[in-house]
């Protein structure tokens, strides 16, 4: 995986460009990681992946991953304005 932190195009921007490992590792139910002293960031990041959102979902409140305080963007929501 590469990871940058920038400026791109007037805009600040976090990236990361995944290989075939950290493909085969999500599809196997394995979360990347990045913790925020490798980017200089206020907060970890995890990337996923899942078949089923409202299962997973239900999962990671269950697991204390999501609380009440939790802010949830829904990319599905926005395709639906």
């Amino acid at each position: 995986m590469i990871k940058w932190r920038g400026s791109g195009k007037g805009r600040e921007q976090i990236g990361f460009l995944l290989d075939k490992g950290n493909l085969k590792a999500l599809r196997e139910g394995k979360p990347i990681h990045i913790l925020k002293e490798e980017m200089g960031l206020p907060f970890d990041i995890i990337i996923g992946y899942t078949k089923d959102l409202v299962e997973s979902m239900k999962l990671l409140r269950e697991s204390g991953m999501i609380t009440p305080e939790t802010i949830i963007h829904d990319s599905r929501q926005r395709k639906k304005q």
